[in-house]
């Protein structure tokens, strides 16, 4: 008799535990319902999303960040990230030289063509040398000493490659443009950094204009060129 008292027993407190647990179940089921309900846990996601997309955003404009910055570089600074000198060069007008006529001027023939044509270099100077007597700025020794060194840098029956900025031509009818070698460097810039000319910047033809000008900075800080006293003498 008392035997089956226990098992009574027992099996009533198996069967409070389970009312209490079923209890309890439903009163989370029911909160969980209630919060699900009131909006809590979607606002939740929703800003978790929200802050997923922001994220998304910022990746986006650092990438087009950096499309813009190489974009800028390379426009800037003449610096070809991607392109080899032949396969940026294969995009400019290809030209054979007829004539050196002095530092910054060129006499040309176009591909493909038979007329010869006069080019002047953009945003930068050299010393007068074949300057005639009406013009504003005297023959130097300086002049003369940088139209030879151009001279042993580049020979007629060279090919060279033509770049150009807004203007067509000068006052005077000359193709304005940048000039490249086939290494694809580009003639202003080996003026510049031998310090054999200054930079000469017109609106509106300024593409390289601050690269120009840092060139030239550097040559002076050298004291190369025509930026050394004695440069005429060497």
């Amino acid at each position: 008799m008392k035997k089956n008292n226990s098992i009574k027993a027992i099996f009533l407190s198996i069967s409070g535990i389970a009312i209490v647990a079923g209890g309890i179940y439903a009163f989370i089921s029911d909160m969980h319902k209630n919060i699900r309900e009131s909006g809590i846990i979607e606002q939740a996601e929703n800003k978790a999303e929200e802050k997923v997309q922001n994220a998304q955003q910022i990746i986006t404009s650092f990438e087009e960040m950096g499309k813009i910055a190489k974009k800028e570089i390379s426009n800037e600074y003449a610096v070809y990230i991607e392109n080899s000198p032949d396969e940026a060069n294969a995009e400019r007008d290809i030209v054979t030289v007829a004539k050196v006529v002095d530092g910054d001027t060129l006499r040309v023939i176009y591909d493909g063509t038979e007329e010869e044509v006069k080019v002047r270099l953009i945003g930068v100077n050299t010393p007068e040398s074949v300057a005639p007597e009406t013009y504003r700025t005297e023959n130097t020794a300086e002049g003369k000493k940088v139209s030879e060194l151009v001279k042993e840098k580049i020979q007629a029956g060279d090919t060279l490659y033509l770049e150009y900025d807004t203007s067509e031509t000068d006052r005077y009818g000359r193709v304005l443009a940048y000039v490249y070698f086939s290494d694809g460097i580009m003639m202003q810039e080996w003026l510049l950094e031998n310090g054999y000319a200054e930079v000469y910047t017109l609106e509106p033809d300024t593409r390289y204009a601050e690269h120009f000008e840092e060139l030239e900075q550097q040559a002076k800080e050298q004291n190369i060129g025509i930026w050394n006293a004695d440069f005429t003498d060497n």
